[in-house]
């Protein structure tokens, strides 16, 4: 089984693929047109030589991520000086990450672990039982004050557990089936997508209030919604759209804070992380490795770089935008 069908598959279920392994070329392209990328860069390599990198989170000194092929979790100075650090080795298939202020927090197949960023043995906050062979529970987690917030699979839910570790707590159910959770303020962002639902048009993202409650649908009549975001809120949401989504029916969708859609992109070849920030909306594309922007409220879909293989996650903070290449086994930085 290729990197591509392991890394798409297991995480998102109600998409069914019949695909092959992504480009794996190392080269880095700029976009051609000059406007798309003249305030921007250039890419800077801060970590190379991973298996497959998958998801990152970034805090004022350091980047992380976790391998999901080599079983790790890993950091870099955002310098890139002093070389890759090992914070856990030996991990389940590591895919989700999240950092605060003392510890790294990532999401196992089935369990739930941190670190602390100042060296020590890794500790397991949540485990839940597996309801089918081979099936993961968990993809993705964050981490807001003094909870760590996930999605379970098996069960559509959202939970969070403490993060000093103790008891899990279900906050909604039926409301979360694929490998994106997002925290803003008060309230508990997921995508929906079940094998039912599928390409017709009825998954959603939802709204669970932060310590548990009745959910609501954000956005309705979507295909396959994978990844959320924000920034003061607002939303934005990648879809993978109908069919296979290497045929480039995905959508990058914005949710201004009144609840109003724009769709900013569309016929995206798989689009997967998403962040932003006042000005822009990121994201990138699994297939054909794009990092791609477009300004917030209008304007054009720009192409910032391409050729990175499998691109899953994206990252932001005031001064840099980030990026894990699964395919190319780095993490890239590139001034903003």
């Amino acid at each position: 089984m290729s990197r591509w069908i392991y890394g798409l598959c297991i995480v998102l279920l109600s998409v069914s693929l019949g695909c092959v392994q992504g480009d794996d070329d190392d080269d880095q392209t700029l976009a051609d047109d000059d406007d798309t990328v003249d305030d921007m860069g250039p890419p800077v390599v801060l970590a190379e030589g991973q298996s497959y990198p998958t998801k990152i989170a970034v805090d004022s000194t350091h980047i992380y991520w976790s391998d999901q092929v080599a079983g790790t979790v890993m950091r870099v100075a955002l310098d890139g000086e002093d070389g890759m650090e090992t914070l856990a080795s030996g991990q389940d298939g590591p895919i989700g990450i999240a950092v605060d202020d003392q510890h790294v927090f990532w999401a196992n197949a089935n369990a739930i672990y941190s670190a602390p960023l100042d060296g020590g043995e890794a500790t397991m906050l949540a485990q839940l039982e597996q309801q089918q062979p081979a099936f993961r529970e968990l993809t993705d987690l964050t981490v807001a004050g003094s909870w760590v917030y996930f999605p379970r699979t098996s069960e559509s839910s959202v939970m969070r557990v403490p993060v000093d570790g103790g008891p899990t707590e279900v906050l909604a159910q039926g409301v979360a089936s694929t490998q994106s959770i997002y925290v803003d303020g008060e309230q508990v962002y997921t995508t929906y997508a079940s094998m039912e639902t599928a390409m017709e048009e009825s998954s959603r993202v939802y709204s669970v209030p932060i310590a548990g409650g009745d959910a609501s649908a954000v956005v309705s009549d979507l295909v396959a919604p994978w990844f959320v975001s924000g920034h003061g809120g607002s939303l934005v949401v990648a879809d993978l759209g109908p069919g296979d989504p290497r045929e480039g029916h995905g959508l990058v969708i914005l949710i201004d804070s009144s609840g109003e859609e724009q769709i900013l992109a569309d016929e995206q070849p798989a689009p997967a992380g998403v962040v932003m920030d006042g000005d822009y909306v990121y994201w990138v594309t699994l297939d054909g490795g794009q990092v791609m922007r477009c300004a917030r409220g209008s304007g054009t879909p720009q192409e910032i770089i391409s050729d990175q293989g499998d691109t899953y996650a994206i990252a932001l903070d005031d001064t840099h935008l980030y990026w894990a290449s699964a395919g190319n086994g780095t993490i890239t930085k590139m001034a903003l």
